[in-house]
C-alpha cells in the first residue's frame, strides 16, 4: 500500500506543488485585504492582537484558516452591522476552504 501511496505522490508532484502554491497566494491575497481592511478584527477573546504586522496576519490567516476550517474561528464575534468582513470570511470558506482545499485533494 505504501508503494502506491508513494507512486500517487511522485506522479502528481508537479501538480500538488503548484496548486499549494496557488492556494498561499491566494491566502497571502486575503492576508493583504485583511490587514489594510479588518485589522481591528483581528483579535482574541482576551485582547491580544493577531494582525500588527503583514507576516503576523499572513501566519493567523494562513493558520487559523486552515486549521480551524474558517478564519472566523479564531477572530473577535462580528457584528451583523460589518457586512464588508462578513462577505470577505464568507468567500474565504468558499474559495480557500471549499474549493482549493478540494482541488487539492481531488489531485
Amino acid at each position: 500500500y505504501l508503494k502506491n501511496v508513494m507512486r500517487a505522490v511522485t506522479q502528481n508532484g508537479k501538480s500538488l506543488l503548484l496548486t499549494a502554491a496557488y492556494g498561499l497566494v491566494v491566502i497571502y491575497v486575503y492576508s493583504i485585504c485583511a490587514f489594510c481592511f479588518f485589522r481591528d478584527h483581528y483579535i482574541t477573546e482576551d485582547g491580544k492582537l493577531l494582525c500588527t504586522n503583514l507576516f503576523q496576519c499572513s501566519i493567523t490567516t494562513l493558520s487559523g484558516g486552515l486549521r480551524k476550517g474558517d478564519i472566523g474561528e479564531i477572530l473577535i464575534d462580528t457584528e451583523w452591522g460589518d457586512a464588508g468582513f462578513l462577505i470577505w470570511q464568507f468567500t474565504f470558506f468558499v474559495i480557500v476552504i471549499t474549493v482549493l482545499l478540494n482541488i487539492i485533494f481531488g489531485i
